[in-house]
């Protein structure tokens, strides 16, 4: 340290104009590297470890709820973008749901029964958002419910969806009321319910 302290003493004798410059991060690193012994690449790479991505996930309307009586499959579909404002790649490795009824148990939706698509096209559960952009898809969450096992209970359901990114997970809750005749319907005869800012819309197979 006492030999960059002579140099930064000389440099600022010698010529002002330049230690302005020097002080600047580019012209400081190399100091740094040329005394320290640091490689430049080194502390290159360290500071790119404060360089992240940052994402937040906007879902969107309709919500389509569907029910297969014949397979037993429920179904849950939805448009949304992912926006990376970050200086950094984002990549999304998972995707999870969760609807909770107003009363009664959870309903789980795995993310290997999860589908995604952007514009028309599937693409694969992991994926990656570039820095400084952004992206629509539609999602598709399905798992195998007992429709004995569905509340009928009328109020507001609350539908999770979480996606596991590089830091940190990306996640949207719905708020859905959904009367307990609509459930009722669904269950029993199947069909879908088409969601717009919450009101349902009911369509019978």
């Amino acid at each position: 340290m006492a030999v960059l302290e002579q140099k930064v003493a000389q440099m600022e004798a010698d010529n002002r104009g330049f230690w302005g410059w020097v002080k600047k991060w580019g012209g400081f690193v190399g100091l740094l590297a040329g005394v320290l012994g640091i490689p430049k690449a080194m502390i290159d790479a360290r500071a790119s470890l404060w360089v992240h991505p940052n994402s937040r996930m906007i879902c969107d309307y309709p919500v389509i709820v569907a029910f297969n009586k014949d397979s037993d499959l429920l179904q849950i579909s939805f448009p949304f973008t992912l926006q990376n404002n970050g200086g950094a790649d984002e990549v999304i490795r998972a995707v999870w749901g969760r609807l909770v009824p107003p009363r009664g148990q959870e309903l789980q939706f795995e993310s290997s029964r999860a589908s995604i698509t952007e514009k028309g096209t599937a693409m694969p559960i992991q994926f990656t958002v570039n820095k400084a952009s952004s992206r629509d898809f539609y999602c598709a969450l399905a798992a195998d419910v007992d429709p004995k096992e569905i509340p009928r209970d009328k109020g507001v359901w609350t539908l999770r969806v979480e996606l596991t990114g590089i830091e940190k997970p990306l996640s949207y809750s719905y708020h859905l009321f959904i009367s307990a005749e609509a459930i009722d319907d669904l269950a029993k005869q199947g069909g879908s319910l088409k969601l717009i800012s919450g009101i349902p819309e009911y369509t019978s197979n």
